[in-house]
């Protein structure tokens, strides 16, 4: 079998073999090559340690990435490639990390420490695809496989666990029986993960092609990272797992969706979630309006909730709604004919200013903001044009009071 190596990971390969040593790829780098999928970062196993690593490769910049692991990166044409040394890894007394690191001359010695056998696959041009756990075979038969005893790879690091789900879910695999019944014997170790790196394998998940169907075979443990939506994965399993088929792969919809088919709030949710703040309001965003039934308001009430959100929240919320309820889209297309039309839907748009409300009608403060969105509705109901002399006319005749402190 024949990988196709990226030039400056070979170079990497080539440089370390000349000098010595044993260097191969590694890990998912290999995988998603044999598979034909996109591959984002390479890695590069040694038995060189990080210090001779950084003297073969003197004439590059390098960063000592976690040198107490033995890992270094070099870059090469502005490209990052960590270059790590065989090793063993000791106890993991936090479920996490290794509380020691014995670097070996043996890669044998490497693969066997690592999670799946999928992801134990070694590989340079000279010596081939080096595959000691029958990682090629699984990868034949769409099988994620724990190396060794799966009780005891989970305990090691309980991130695994989430990390076995992923991958089944982005690759369209299955989770070998053991390894499965390991899953729902030990998920309570992921109480022991950061929010930070389960809220990255989570949205990983959630966003690949077979969320639904992993979610479906492992309830309790998204029940466990995500109680408050308990009720979603419990008791409305079927419902669940039809909706997510339904939304798009985009994490934060998919999110979205139990989140309103468990009767939370975004709110509530999402505390215990190490997310972005773009992650965090869309995902609010997209609750709300499933709430208020954007895709289903009156014409007013519509138009003032599109200005409200601005365009792309606003196709955002509507594709999600439309995909979740399986409405006609075609309010999508309303929507963004509004947009392109320049419709007046903001107060912003109105043809005159708070400062032009209060030189013409007197009123100040809390009625300048009042006495403009009464302005915007009348616009939005075609009961006055958007232009300066018939809003400040409108203006006279509201019934608001003059005195915005009163």
């Amino acid at each position: 079998m024949i990988i196709n190596i990226p030039k400056d990971v070979n170079r990497i390969i080539t440089s370390l073999r000349q000098s010595g040593a044993k260097a191969y790829a590694v890990g998912g780098a290999v995988r998603d090559s044999i598979l034909g999928r996109k591959i984002n970062d390479w890695d590069v196993t040694t038995d060189f340690t990080a210090d001779k690593v950084k003297e073969i490769f003197s004439d590059y910049r390098t960063v000592d990435t976690g040198i107490k692991h033995g890992t270094v990166t070099v870059i090469i044409d502005r490209e990052p490639v960590e270059v790590t040394t065989f090793r063993i890894d000791g106890g993991y007394s936090d479920n996490r990390h290794p509380d020691t690191v014995t670097f070996t001359p043996r890669l044998e010695d490497d693969l066997e420490r690592r999670d799946f056998t999928v992801n134990a696959l070694a590989y340079n041009d000279s010596e081939g695809l080096i595959d000691l756990h029958g990682g090629l075979e699984d990868l034949k038969n769409g099988i994620i496989r724990c190396i060794g005893d799966p009780d005891r790879r989970f305990n090691e690091d309980g991130l695994r666990i989430l990390r076995a789900l992923r991958f089944a879910s982005q690759l369209g695999f299955v989770i070998e029986e053991n390894t499965a019944k390991s899953i729902v014997k030990n998920f309570a170790l992921l109480g022991n993960i950061s929010a930070e790196r389960i809220s990255k394998e989570l949205f990983g998940l959630l966003g690949s092609q077979g969320a639904a169907k992993t979610i479906k075979e492992f309830p309790q443990v998204f029940s466990g990272i995500l109680p408050e939506l308990a009720p979603a994965f419990e008791n409305s399993i079927d419902t669940a797992v039809q909706s997510l088929q339904k939304c798009d792969n985009i994490a934060e919809h998919r999110l979205a969706a139990l989140i309103v088919i468990a009767g939370r709030t975004g709110d509530e949710t999402l505390t215990g979630l190490k997310l972005s703040n773009a992650a965090r309001n869309r995902i609010k965003t997209l609750v709300e309006c499933a709430g208020i039934r954007l895709d289903t308001l009156n014409e007013t009430a519509f138009l003032k909730k599109l200005g409200s959100l601005g365009k792309d929240a606003s196709l955002d919320a509507l594709s999600f709604l439309t995909s979740l309820y399986g409405t006609d889209r075609s309010v999508i297309e309303k929507a963004e004919k509004v947009f392109e039309s320049g419709k007046c839907i903001t107060v912003n748009q109105l043809a005159v200013s708070g400062k032009d409300i209060t030189a013409f009608t007197g009123v100040t403060g809390k009625a300048v903001g009042d006495t403009l969105n009464a302005l915007l509705d009348m616009v939005i109901e075609n009961k006055t044009q958007n232009e300066k002399t018939a809003l400040l006319n409108a203006a006279q005749t509201l019934d608001i009071r003059r005195n915005g402190n009163d």
